[in-house]
């Protein structure tokens, strides 16, 4: 039975890491892939730590890279249907060596593949949540990867770390780790530059951390950037991270102990906001945007609705329930939030007053009064 509660305040210090009850763990290809034993000593590892009354839920990397040699590739391609094929293959690979790996701790795994347009869907992210909910409950650890078979921007993007970010506000974790080849954020690319200085916590992310991420792994598709906006969003979401070495024993008990290993980003720049409204702010797609008169802006920072008369212009196919971003006429991004109305039918009306919309709509009966509630 699950015995840990999620997340509780915000981790705000390495101290406080030892109180980390639910933890999401990111490990990427370039770990998984690095030869025999791999699986082995990460499983021991995480055994160590759920000795500790806690739980655990993994993000797991590692389908395509494991996937393509048995296409007959040495290195990973580049054509997206070939790798959604090699993900095909490599899932169940993928899934044997955590199942083994896990089975000789006498603990047992589920495997659950997620896309971003999953989580886009509050209905099936209400969906996922409950399913990790009832696994952990059971004692049963889930195995997080996003399903490359059928995604297509997911597997251009490579990244599973923001899915890891969004997979710790969906189950409120509060803290997400995420295991690479490098064993925290450098000033510069330590593989390249041995003079660079390992930045060992972060309080908040700004253009300067950000300027330090530099390159990927031949494996994987991420790098030290999507890990900086991987642990931003976890941040929204009250979740701290840190970033540390996949491929160095034992780094996941340090961690935890509050010893100094890795890169600590602090929760501490956390604003508590309901769960609905953080959803919404993390799944923002800049694809459908809504551009807004002075009016309306007004209106809208004053906490009203958004009502057709004050849209001036849309892009994107939205349909009802899909998340919208919203504009000023000087391109400003002022908010994020749930379309009441479809984009094909609020092209027909936007800028119109309620009573234009009845007028010019079938029958006088007007849609939804509201673009945005």
């Amino acid at each position: 039975m699950s015995r840990a509660n999620g997340q509780n305040k915000p981790i705000t210090t390495r101290a406080a890491l030892s109180e980390a009850k639910r933890i999401v763990i990111k490990i990427g290809s370039a770990v998984l892939t690095k030869g025999e034993g791999v699986f082995d000593a990460l499983t021991s590892d995480i055994n160590e730590i759920l000795k500790q009354d806690r739980e655990v839920i993994i993000v797991s990397s590692g389908s395509i890279a494991l996937g393509y040699r048995f296409l007959g590739y040495n290195a990973r391609p580049t054509e997206l249907s070939v790798l959604q094929a090699a993900a095909a293959l490599g899932q169940s690979e993928l899934m044997k060596e955590w199942r083994s790996a896990f089975g000789k701790h006498s603990k047992q795994v589920a495997q659950i593949l997620l896309t971003h347009s999953d989580l886009r869907s509050r209905k099936r992210y209400i969906n996922a949540r409950n399913t990790l909910e009832m696994l952990l409950q059971h004692g049963i650890i889930p195995i997080v990867n996003e399903n490359d078979t059928v995604s297509v921007d997911e597997i251009k993007l490579g990244d599973n770390d923001h899915l890891a970010a969004e997979v710790a506000g969906l189950c409120s974790a509060s803290l997400l780790v995420l295991l690479s080849e490098a064993d925290g954020l450098y000033t510069d690319n330590p593989f390249e530059h041995r003079e660079a200085q390992m930045i060992p916590e972060v309080d908040s992310v700004t253009d300067k951390i950000r300027s330090f991420a530099r390159g990927g792994s031949s494996d994987g598709t991420g790098g030290m950037l999507t890990k900086i906006e991987s642990s931003e969003r976890a941040l929204n979401h009250g979740a701290a991270s840190l970033i540390g070495s996949g491929v160095r024993k034992g780094t996941l008990q340090k961690i935890l102990a509050g010893e100094e290993e890795g890169t600590f980003f602090s929760a501490k720049a956390f604003t508590p906001k309901n769960a609905r409204k953080r959803w919404i702010q993390s799944m923002r797609d800049d694809a459908n945007l809504l551009t807004i008169d002075d009016g309306a802006e007004r209106a809208v920072r004053g906490g009203a609705s958004l009502l057709p008369v004050g849209i001036r212009e849309l892009t994107g196919e939205f349909q009802t329930g899909d998340i919208v971003t919203v504009k000023n006429t000087n391109g400003l991004i002022i908010g994020v939030g749930i379309s009441s109305i479809g984009a094909r039918e609020l092209t027909g009306i936007k800028g119109l007053r309620r009573t234009e919309i009845v007028k010019q709509t079938e029958k006088g009966i007007a849609p939804a009064e509201e673009a945005i509630h």
